[in-house]
């Protein structure tokens, strides 16, 4: 899809996955002491520089349909990444970052790659800063995300590292641990809806 090289990178193909999930919203935890409280113009800002060209999903269920997994889940911490670009030299780097969540909860699909309850998702961040990615997800903000399963780093500080990737632009979803309005930060955009509105059947998408 085109939306794939403007602002993530593209994955591997998903299993089919429809519906939505039953149950209550997952637990609203507080942000660690220390950490800057959820912006959202900061989280609006901090991923999208210039003109977007993707090809969007029509709806949720089809973005589900897309996707390995749609977990609902809280931010732990933002940190850089580094991996070898496809026929580049080892050690060569692309401008990514790696969101370590917490996955309170699995909506649709298998969330592989957990490791005590978290996942790695990478996001690419053009002419972003690390620390303005921090600031645009500081711990504790909530998450809904698309994700497709991923390959293991080949050079990632501290070593490699088993990943996700979210299928597109609209496919991640936040919310200040407080709540508030949602924002698709991949997308720049905002919208004053429930976060349980972006999980598959949820009208909450954005275009």
């Amino acid at each position: 899809m085109g939306l794939a090289a403007s602002a993530v990178t593209a994955a591997v193909v998903g299993a089919a996955l429809v519906g939505r999930p039953s149950g209550g919203r997952a637990p609203t935890p507080a942000a660690p002491v220390g950490d800057a409280p959820f912006d959202v113009d900061i989280a609006r800002g901090a991923f999208v520089h210039g003109v977007i060209d993707y090809d969007p999903y029509s709806d949720t269920t089809a973005m589900a349909a897309a996707s390995d997994a749609v977990v609902v889940g809280t931010v732990v911490r933002v940190r850089d990444a580094r991996v070898p670009q496809p026929g580049g030299t080892a050690g060569s780097r692309w401008d990514t970052v790696l969101v370590e969540l917490r996955v309170d909860r699995v909506a649709s699909g298998t969330a592989r790659w957990q490791v005590d309850g978290r996942i790695i998702i990478e996001v690419q961040r053009p002419g972003a800063t690390l620390e303005e990615q921090r600031a645009a997800l500081p711990s504790g903000t909530r998450m809904v995300a698309y994700l497709d399963s991923a390959q293991d780093f080949l050079d990632v500080p501290g070593g490699a590292v088993a990943f996700s990737r979210p299928v597109g632009v609209q496919a991640v979803t936040v919310q200040g641990s407080d709540g508030g309005p949602l924002v698709r930060p991949l997308l720049g955009q905002t919208e004053d809806a429930d976060l349980d509105d972006a999980l598959p059947g949820g009208a909450a998408i954005g275009f």
